[in-house]
């Protein structure tokens, strides 16, 4: 009977306490996207924060002040030239677009009605549209608008994206001064979780955070470097600009063949055939396939985490949690996989 009334003598502090955490919950989720970035944002520069904390003499805001001011000027300042650059290089290639399309339809290049297996119907399908034929024009306006609908999506994500990332950054400064207690406290959690294996799953899901962030990085801004030597080599205008934004592009999967395709049919329709088919095979060839093996090395590195769940995790994450997402789904897939492979194997 006493151990009955007990249990209904705790019912109204279970309520207050599941009330507490609900309204907790609802003021933190406006900013679970960037609260969740700036943890994994601090967490990977951990070890440069403590080096440089170490260096200053132990004055943790001012190492804090420091790295937040030096991620603003490496990482946001450069992008948002990149993004704004982006948006004049994609207009202009839209006014182009509008004169060739008020001028008439231009003929097929010759190379493509031989393409084998889908040279003739694209050739057919082509001359339907010369022609004024209603289907095929309609199709192909349909084309047009999907096309302008995604780069602004795109464009709407990116802006969003770099404003939590500079809100980001504010929470990292906050991060960085409290990291060893947020440190100490993990360890106590996990400790209490799993007494014997508590220290080496951190150790386990830092790595992996860690390599994901690098491998996605690493790899966009080695794709967007080779993009950019294309433009250079081929005398594109705006090369480095279009660099600059080849990195951002390439942060979302196949991003950046929305600047070199283009910039490889201008030079074909200024009669630059050779270049334009070298830029065309530099994006593929060069640029696309270093994804490949580049972002494989980054990431196997540090991480036994399958290169198919980054790619679910990457898409996943843009879509529900916008450009930071790019990062969010990734790190959230690889703390869950290592969590339940270490709890399966031990």
């Amino acid at each position: 009977m006493q151990q009955h009334n007990r249990f209904f003598d705790q019912i109204p502090v279970l309520l207050a306490l599941g009330i507490l955490l609900g309204g907790c919950t609802l003021i933190i989720l406006p900013f679970g996207t960037t609260l969740l970035w700036a943890a994994i944002l601090t967490f990977t520069t951990r070890h440069i924060y403590w080096w440089l904390n170490k260096k200053l003499g132990d004055r943790p805001w001012l190492a804090s002040t420091i790295m937040v001011c030096t991620i603003i000027t490496l990482i946001i300042v450069p992008s948002i030239y990149g993004l704004v650059k982006l948006s004049v290089i994609v207009n202009s290639y839209a006014q182009e677009l509008r004169t060739y399309l008020d001028q008439g339809i231009w003929p097929l290049p010759d190379w493509i009605s031989h393409l084998p297996y889908v040279g003739e119907n694209i050739s057919v399908w082509w001359d339907k549209l010369v022609n004024g034929d209603a289907d095929v024009k309609q199709q192909f306006n349909d084309a047009l608008k999907w096309l302008a609908a995604l780069l602004l999506t795109i464009a709407k994500m990116t802006g969003q994206g770099f404003g939590l990332l500079l809100l980001s950054c504010i929470f990292s400064l906050f991060f960085y001064v409290s990291i060893d207690n947020m440190s100490a406290w993990l360890h106590g959690v996990m400790n209490r979780l799993s007494s014997e294996k508590g220290a080496e799953i951190i150790d386990i899901v830092g790595k992996n955070i860690q390599a994901v962030v690098v491998g996605i990085t690493g790899t966009a801004v080695a794709q967007g470097v080779l993009a950019g030597v294309g433009f250079l080599i081929t005398g594109i205008p705006n090369a480095i600009s279009l660099g600059l934004a080849s990195i951002l592009l390439s942060l979302i999967p196949f991003g950046h063949a929305l600047l070199w395709i283009p910039a490889a049919y201008s030079l074909y329709h200024q009669g630059e055939h050779g270049w334009a088919f070298f830029l065309l095979g530099w994006g593929i060839i060069v640029v696309g396939s270093s994804d490949n093996f580049i972002k494989p090395i980054l990431i196997g590195k540090g991480s036994k985490l399958p290169m198919l769940l980054i790619i679910i995790g990457m898409i996943g994450g843009a879509f529900n949690f916008g450009l930071l997402g790019i990062f969010i789904g990734p790190t959230l897939l690889a703390v869950a996989y290592t969590l339940l492979r270490e709890w399966a194997l031990s």
